[in-house]
Order: C-alpha cells, then sequence, then structure tokens
C-alpha cells in the first residue's frame, strides 16, 4: 500500500493498493512497469510478476492495462 501525495486531484492523502503510469511511446510494457515502480515507490531490482491483462472502455476513457505484482519488504 502506498499514500496518495496531497496534490492528487482525487482521494489526495488516501491510501493506494496499487501504483500505475502510462507506457511510452515505442516503451515495452514490462519496462514501463519497472520505470513506474521506481518513479511512483523507488522499488528498483525485484522482480515483478505479470498477472493480466485488461480493457476499460467507458465515459470516453480508453484504457489497455497491464498488471504486475511485486513482493517488497523495504523501505
Amino acid at each position: 500500500m502506498q499514500r496518495r501525495t496531497l496534490t492528487k486531484e482525487v482521494f489526495p492523502g488516501g491510501l493506494d493498493l496499487a501504483a500505475g503510469g502510462v507506457v511510452g511511446a515505442g516503451e515495452a510494457v514490462h519496462l514501463a512497469a519497472r520505470r513506474e515502480l521506481a518513479e511512483e515507490l523507488g522499488i528498483e531490482g525485484v522482480p515483478l510478476r505479470h498477472v493480466l491483462e485488461f480493457v476499460h472502455a467507458q465515459g470516453g476513457n480508453h484504457i489497455f492495462g497491464s498488471a504486475y505484482l511485486v513482493d517488497y519488504e523495504g523501505p
């Protein structure tokens, strides 16, 4: 779990079960997941386990997503 920054538009300071981001143009999804984990939570050098792919299309939003799990017991 992580605490959301106080500058978020939605649920500032709330707890999140996940960290996420956007895949860059030409970037591989697994590399984006690794990059986002480092950017969002400062976690590097741990194995990621791919869990699932999903599509969400509602209200004008179209998301093509991937989910990864990581076990981490550090700061």
